[in-house]
């Protein structure tokens, strides 16, 4: 068995395709009844990059009311 410790692993956002990049920065919405739209309570939660744990993106939060 290896007992090394194993370094962290961070992922090097800062090569990524523009494409990718424009996706990461934009507020993500839900898609309810064909169209994208934020949560009705307005909430968010963090998207984290597991490697790094360093914030890639936001997404709506839905709840209750977004379901119904």
């Amino acid at each position: 068995m290896n007992t090394a410790a194993a370094a962290p692993l961070a992922n090097d956002l800062s090569k990524i395709s523009p494409a990718n990049r424009t996706f990461l920065a934009a507020r993500h919405k839900l898609l309810i009844d064909g169209a994208w739209v934020p949560a009705a309570s307005g909430k968010t939660f963090e998207v984290r990059d597991p490697s790094s744990d360093q914030v890639v993106s936001h997404c709506a939060d839905g709840g209750a009311e977004d379901i119904d």
